[in-house]
């Protein structure tokens, strides 16, 4: 006998037409050891018998009800070995930009040859720059921020938003059974979440985002406009780059025109970008002895500079020129921020290519091979200068030895590719990560590396930004002009990074506000000089990358729009599952082809349609239908139950969440419930962070098998054998047409922004790897 329960969700409760009908559903009869039918006992909360699931009564519509089995695991610590495999091939991808900036920084600071004690001043400058702004803020603080594993803007945005227990635009709102995951709960999430009443400043913060929707709205902003500026880092990066090394060819034949040296340049480029397809580890290891040897001679030519032309140069370290600097030049010494912020450009790479690679490899390379080798190189390039102060437009090479001018211009070209990977590869993370969490149109993602997932190439990223980056070396033809723009996208990316890392350390950390707030105060004041220094320059440059970047959180932000309106539509257009189909007297199931049944618990009822009557034909097979909901029928089931009122034998409602987690263990990813009230029926839940790969293959299909077959066993069900062993996938085919009476805005973004986008968006079929020949696509309108 079917036991009969009422299940009241709460998600639905705030609608009042949704509350008319609370939902019955049909569990199947569960018996004590003694044989008998199930006492009170075994009905209690989920919560309270989570050691004893077996026994438990199934909600349809709390996911908490869904967990099985779920196991933590630790991560594991990378050896030694592993560590130095790493940081050598760091070295060739993240490196490459600061490491190159001796090209430029001095030519893009100084507007005149310059005294003795503004080039000790200037250096005493770039080396505290570097110091505070690289080591202490990026190597002890940002660092350690990393989402198992995973940096960058939208890693630390995860980490926020999953402590302070707010929803995603990709993964809806938190749900308890996340919070079973091993990388989704610490220790203190769970001391948070178990207290009555906010009790510290980040508990306090945290309850203040949940509960403002502004302030939500406000923090995704930020994150997405971050976002749009590390992509126009991409372009700017390898356009400053390769033509301040080519320009080396000019300063020692001043015949060659600009028109060559930008020739020259765009071809390089255009070669980088084509390179790009090997992946990031070949890259690396192809790169990384490039660099090496560039760091290497630096070095020993300005160790030589330095010996021949100052030795004294090293009184620079003192931090007090610093400020005599800026007391002896004033307004000038202000806007000679904008140049020498250049030295710290390729900073954020560090962070968001975490992900291709460890925080201890990182560190290790840069504290023992970058940050010495770059400031002796300026130490020496600064003796150069308190005897040659007219060569500032030219220092680096001005100040390399004539016999070794060639063979150091070949390696300064050679270097100023690899200064280009840096944030090409942090581009390619942080549109993948965008992409996960919602925020940026699907686009073909290829991941080159077995062993490292964090490692992708983005076809089409990669050409937009080769295209925009041969397009600004012919625009602005020099690097000082480039600069300007530079400048511009890195402070901004900088003064973002600090306001979010101190969101993030009440938030998530916890750190004691009398720790944090003068560590935020401070580095908000250096990134804020830095970004007002620059801003001065917008007329010369400063105005692309700003251009640029609003461009891409436009397309970022109409994206997000549209998938939320048509995250509302199947809301409102959803029912629940009894409101679509019903069960049927079981003799009417014989006299209808005589057909054999889906069981579960015995039952023999056929389907019918709710509304008509009609009864609903079983075929063998599976059929995977996708659903953005986890609690009632999507409009796409409901569209295919009222045109073709057949399916297979076994129904699998499938959801695909994205939560704000770097990834998401093997086997924790499924949840899974039988739906009693339709036989045949399960729901299913397939959880993936925002650095899993979404791939729906044989493998796919055997795991959700394997473990339906185990969710079911406690309920007296199994799975029928097919005649015909397969699994059909069914899918919605959707478009977007504003509703009548839309407002004109409303319907201008979405057919004319959204729908563009979603043409040539790459669609969750492909996306997916979903096989072809497996795949059903029912076309269906939502009026938004």
């Amino acid at each position: 006998m079917d036991v009969l329960c009422t299940a009241q969700c709460s998600a639905h409760q705030e609608s009042s037409a949704k509350t008319e009908h609370l939902p019955i559903c049909r569990m199947a009869s569960i018996s004590d050891p003694s044989g008998g039918p199930a006492s009170s006992k075994s009905l209690k909360p989920m919560e309270t018998q989570r050691p004893q699931a077996k026994k438990a009564a199934v909600s349809l519509y709390d996911d908490r009800d869904l967990e099985i089995n779920v196991k933590n695991q630790s991560l594991k610590k990378a050896t030694w070995g592993v560590t130095l495999g790493l940081a050598y091939r760091s070295v060739g991808v993240i490196y490459g930009d600061i490491g190159t900036s001796p090209l430029y920084v001095y030519a893009s600071t100084f507007t005149s040859s310059p005294s003795q004690d503004d080039v000790v001043g200037l250096m005493s400058l770039i080396f505290w720059t570097i110091t505070l702004v690289v080591v202490f803020k990026y190597i002890c603080i940002v660092l350690t921020a990393d989402d198992h594993g995973e940096g960058g803007t939208f890693a630390l945005y995860s980490l926020i938003t999953r402590y302070a227990g707010i929803s995603t635009p990709g993964g809806g709102s938190p749900n308890a059974s996340d919070r079973h995951l091993s990388r989704y709960t610490s220790a203190q999430m769970i001391e948070n979440s178990t207290q009555a009443k906010p009790r510290t400043l980040g508990e306090k913060v945290g309850a203040f985002l949940r509960t403002s929707k502004g302030a939500r709205g406000l923090l995704l902003a930020v994150v997405l406009l971050a976002t749009s500026m590390i992509i126009g880092d991409g372009v700017l990066t390898p356009a400053i780059s390769v033509i301040s090394a080519v320009i080396g060819i000019q300063v020692a034949a001043p015949s060659i025109t600009t028109g060559a040296i930008v020739g020259i340049s765009c071809a390089i480029l255009f070669l980088l970008f084509v390179f790009q397809r090997m992946g990031t580890s070949k890259v690396g290891f192809t790169f990384a002895p490039i660099v090496f040897v560039w760091f290497a001679s630096n070095v020993m030519i300005n160790l030589y500079n330095i010996i021949i032309y100052y030795p004294g140069i090293f009184k620079a370290l003192s931090p007090h020129y610093l400020f005599l600097f800026f007391i002896r030049n004033g307004f000038s010494g202000w806007t000679s921020l904008g140049g020498t912020l250049l030295c710290i450009t390729g900073t954020e790479a560090m962070y968001a290519d975490l992900g291709h690679f460890s925080k201890a490899s990182i560190r290790l390379s840069f504290l023992c091979v970058a940050y010495p080798s770059l400031i002796i190189t300026y130490l020496g390039q600064a003796a150069f200068l308190m005897v040659n102060p007219d060569s500032y437009t030219t220092t680096f090479y001005a100040s390399i030895p004539s016999p070794v001018y060639w063979p150091m211009f070949v390696v300064a070209v050679l270097a100023a590719i690899v200064a280009s990977q840096a944030m090409i590869s942090g581009a390619f993370s942080i549109v993948k990560q965008s992409i996960a969490l919602g925020c940026f149109p699907r686009l073909n993602i290829i991941h080159t590396s077995n062993i490292i997932v964090g490692q992708i190439y983005i076809p089409w990223i990669n050409w937009i930004l080769m295209v925009l980056t041969i397009a600004v070396v012919a625009g602005f033809q020099n690097g000082t002009a480039i600069g300007n723009g530079y400048g511009v996208a890195v402070t901004f990316v900088m003064i973002i990074t600090t306001n979010l890392m101190f969101l993030a350390s009440m938030v998530v950390y916890n750190v004691n506000p009398l720790i944090s707030v003068p560590i935020w105060a401070l580095f908000l004041l250096i990134d804020g000089s830095y970004l007002s220094a620059n801003l001065f320059k917008f007329l010369n440059g400063g105005w692309f990358p700003i251009a640029l970047s609003l461009v891409v959180f436009f397309i970022s932000a109409i994206w997000f729009y549209g998938r939320q309106r048509k995250g509302q539509y199947v809301k409102a257009n959803s029912q629940y599952m009894e409101q679509v189909l019903t069960l049927g007297p079981p003799s009417l199931g014989k006299e209808v082809d005589d057909e054999e049944g889906i069981t579960l618990g015995g039952s023999k009822e056929p389907l019918l349609l709710a509304k008509t009557g009609e009864v609903v034909s079983r075929v063998p097979g599976t059929g995977v239908v996708f659903s953005d909901t986890v609690s009632e029928a999507p409009p796409v089931f409901i569209h295919m139950m009222t045109n073709l009122p057949a399916i297979y034998e076994t129904i699998i409602l499938l959801t695909v969440r994205n939560l704000p987690v770097s990834s998401v263990l093997p086997e924790e990813r499924f949840l899974l419930r039988p739906l009693t009230h339709a036989p045949g029926f399960y729901r299913a839940v397939a959880r993936y962070g925002y650095s899993d790969v979404v791939d729906m293959g044989p493998s796919f299909a055997a795991a959700l098998k394997k473990e339906l077959a185990t969710a079911i066993k406690p309920f007296g069900a199994s799975l029928p054998a097919d005649k015909q062993p397969k699994m059909v996938y069914v899918m919605g085919d959707t478009s977007c047409e504003p509703r009548e009476g839309s407002p004109c805005w409303r319907r201008f973004l979405l057919e004319y922004g959204y729908n563009p986008l979603a043409l040539v968006t790459r669609g969750r079929n492909h996306a997916w790897n979903v096989p072809r020949a497996n795949l059903i696509q029912f076309g269906i309108v939502f009026e938004v």
